[in-house]
C-alpha cells in the first residue's frame, strides 16, 4: 500500500481540517453578506430619493407579519426531514431554515440548500437526506403560490389572462417534482448514494413521502402566502391607502405575493431582482388609490424582507452562540 502523500498527511491534521472550515464558513458567510447588503442598499438608495414620508409602526408590522409568515414553512420542513429519517432538533431546524433564505440572494440558488444543509450537518443530519428536504420544502412552497396565484387571478378577474396562465404553467412546473411517486424516485437517486452498512434500508426511508405530506406542504404554504400577503399590505399600508383593510383585498395582496416570488425564484436571477419587482407593480398599480406608489412600495417591501431575514437569522446565531457558552451543571459544581 503506497504511503500517503505529503499534501494528504497536511490535511489530514485536525487543525488544517478545523482552519479549512473556518475559510470556508468564511467564504459563504462573505458571499451571503455581499450580495443580502446589495439588495438593501438598493432598496435603500430607492427609497431615499423619494419624499414620501413612511410609517415605520406600519413597517414594523410588515416585518413581524413576514417572519412568522415563514415560519410554516420551517414547521414543514421538519414534517419533511422527519419523513427521510431525520429528527434534528426544533431550534437547529428553525435557525437553517431562516439561514437558507439568505441564500436566495447569491447567484445560482444553491447557497440555500448549502447553508440548510451546512446547519443541519451540525445536528448529526445526513447531507444528502437534509438536501432531498430543502427541495421538498421549497418546491411545496413554490409550487402552492403558483397554484394559489393562478385560482385568485381567473377568480377576481382583475389581471390580464396571461398571467393566470403563466402562475399555472408555473406551479405546474415545480409542482410535478414533488408529487409522491416523482419525488420518491428522485430522492431515491440521491439517498442511494449514502447508504452505508447499518443505515436504514432507502426503501423505508422514500415510504415516508407520501401524498399526507403533500397536502401538509400545500396546507402549510397556504398559511405562509397568506401571512406574507398580509406583510406586503402593511408594507403598502407605510407609505399610503389601501383603500380598504387588509381581508377586504385579501387576494389582491396574496396574488401580488404569489406570482412575483415564485417567478422570481425560477428566473435564478439573485432574490428574484427585476422579475419581482417588475410583476409586483404590475398586479399592484391598477388597484391603489391614487397617490400610492406601486413602484415605492414593492422596493420597500423587498427592503423590509431582506432585513427581517437578516435580523431573524443574527438572533438565532447569537442565541444560539450564547447556550454554547452557558456553563453546564458539571463546570458549576
Amino acid at each position: 500500500m503506497s504511503s500517503p502523500s505529503t499534501f494528504d498527511r497536511f490535511t489530514g491534521s485536525p487543525a488544517i481540517r478545523r482552519l479549512i472550515r473556518w475559510c470556508i464558513t468564511l467564504l459563504v458567510v462573505g458571499l451571503v453578506l455581499w450580495f443580502a447588503g446589495g439588495t438593501v442598499r438598493q432598496g435603500w438608495q430607492q427609497l431615499s430619493t423619494s419624499d414620501i414620508d413612511i410609517s415605520w409602526p406600519w413597517v414594523a408590522l410588515s416585518a413581524g407579519l413576514y417572519i412568522v409568515g415563514l415560519a410554516p414553512m420551517a414547521f414543514y420542513w421538519r414534517l419533511a426531514l422527519g419523513s427521510l429519517g431525520e429528527r434534528p432538533p426544533l431550534l437547529a431546524v428553525v435557525r437553517g431554515y431562516y439561514l437558507g433564505h439568505l441564500g436566495k440572494y447569491v447567484p445560482g440558488k444553491a447557497m440555500v440548500a448549502v447553508l440548510r444543509t451546512g446547519a443541519l450537518v451540525q445536528s448529526g443530519c445526513r447531507p444528502r437526506s437534509t438536501v432531498v428536504s430543502v427541495f421538498l420544502e421549497t418546491l411545496s412552497f413554490m409550487a402552492t403560490g403558483g397554484m394559489l396565484a393562478a385560482l385568485l387571478l381567473v377568480a377576481s378577474g382583475d389581471a390580464p389572462a396571461q398571467y393566470a396562465w403563466l402562475s399555472a404553467g408555473l406551479a405546474l412546473l415545480v409542482g410535478l417534482p414533488i408529487t409522491p411517486p416523482i419525488a420518491r424516485k428522485l430522492a431515491g437517486r440521491v439517498l442511494a448514494k449514502q447508504q452505508a452498512e447499518g443505515d436504514q434500508p432507502t426503501s423505508s426511508l422514500l415510504a415516508g413521502i407520501t401524498w399526507r405530506l403533500t397536502a401538509a406542504g400545500v396546507a402549510c404554504s397556504t398559511i405562509a402566502w397568506t401571512l406574507l400577503g398580509l406583510s406586503l399590505w402593511a408594507a403598502v399600508r407605510s407609505v399610503g391607502t389601501t383603500g380598504a383593510g387588509p381581508f377586504a383585498q385579501l387576494a389582491l395582496w396574496i396574488e401580488a405575493v404569489t406570482l412575483p416570488v415564485v417567478a422570481g425564484f425560477l428566473s435564478l436571477i439573485p432574490g428574484g431582482a427585476f422579475v419581482r419587482d417588475f410583476l409586483q407593480v404590475e398586479l399592484l398599480a391598477p388597484a391603489l388609490p391614487e397617490g400610492t406608489s406601486a413602484l415605492l412600495a414593492a422596493g420597500l417591501w423587498r427592503l423590509i424582507s431582506v432585513s427581517s431575514e437578516g435580523a431573524i437569522c443574527g438572533i438565532l446565531e447569537a442565541s444560539r452562540l450564547c447556550r454554547r457558552q452557558r456553563p453546564t451543571s458539571d463546570d458549576t459544581t
